[in-house]
């Protein structure tokens, strides 16, 4: 039996081997031996690049700009679910160009946690991305977290 934490940790780390496939959208049977087929299938391709362009609004910007790129806390991913944990995000910028697809896995199927916008805050000046800008990984946190308290896992491609 998988426990809560490596299934959190494997439905936000596999996701890139998902993004590909078309039966996506309509989710994508998940047990505990998806993470392992899903290693043996990219580990007998070869290796391909991923698409690290940004979209123009966020291909320019710098650290200072990229720290005032904020995840709304009401937005998480399982708040007020009764979970002892939630899910926020990171948004792609700066040194972080790479898209990490993100899926939840319900009742044994795992579906896309589709990028939106209005997740984010952005600093003035900032242009909000239109499309889908993705992310670029994911934390976990307490549901209780304060501001001061860092995430207890994070996930965050470079």
């Amino acid at each position: 039996m998988m426990h809560r934490r490596e299934l959190m940790a494997a439905s936000l780390a596999v996701s890139a081997a998902w993004a590909a496939r078309a039966d996506a959208a309509d989710g994508t049977p998940f047990d505990g031996s998806t993470v392992k087929k899903l290693a043996r299938d990219r580990a007998a391709t070869a290796f391909k690049p991923a698409d690290r362009s940004l979209p123009d609004a966020l291909s320019k910007i710098g650290y200072d700009e990229y720290r005032t790129i904020r995840f709304d806390p009401a937005q998480s991913l399982w708040r007020g679910a009764g979970l002892p944990f939630e899910a926020q995000f990171f948004h792609r910028g700066w040194l972080y160009p790479d898209r990490v697809d993100i899926f939840e896995v319900v009742d044994g199927v795992a579906q896309p946690v589709v990028y939106r916008p209005d997740m984010f805050s952005f600093g003035a000046g900032l242009q909000r991305p239109q499309g889908d800008a993705a992310r670029a990984g994911g934390s976990r946190q307490s549901p209780d977290h304060a501001p001061h308290r860092p995430g207890v896992a994070a996930i965050r491609r470079q």
